[in-house]
């Protein structure tokens, strides 16, 4: 399987990437959480408020990074475009954008080094045996 990013920063370039995946990941999960309760919301809105939730969990712990930061940049223009976003929402147009374009840099950008895909997809050694038939 090839690698969606051809680095994993870590140091101050990782905390970066954590800080803004926490940011990302919590400002949608506290969004989304109040549109999954309750019997007046239409099976849309549930079902798109689910979506959202799922994207912002999955680029918290930095799985799948890039695209659940697609799903969530799209989900919040959409969101934006088609006036589906909910009366009730505390985020505003300018943020909702400015949350779509963080979750545009993570997807360009990777997760960094602390995140779940750094530990399945990052470096790897392999060892390379010498050859008994190649005297040198």
């Amino acid at each position: 399987m090839r690698r969606p990013f051809l680095a994993f920063p870590s140091a101050s370039a990782g905390v970066g990437l954590l800080l803004l995946r926490l940011a990302v990941g919590v400002t949608t999960i506290s969004e989304a959480a109040p549109f999954l309760v309750g019997d007046e919301r239409s099976a849309a809105i549930r079902t798109s408020a689910a979506a959202i939730a799922v994207f912002g969990a999955t680029i918290l712990v930095g799985f799948q990074t890039s695209g659940a930061a697609l799903g969530l940049a799209l989900a919040g223009i959409a969101w934006l475009l088609f006036g589906a976003m909910p009366v009730n929402s505390w985020l505003s147009p300018l943020a909702l954008v400015l949350l779509a374009a963080d979750a545009l840099a993570l997807m360009l950008l990777g997760p960094g080094a602390l995140s779940l895909d750094a530990l399945l997809f990052g470096r790897r050694e392999i060892p390379i045996p010498r050859s008994p038939s190649h005297n040198l």
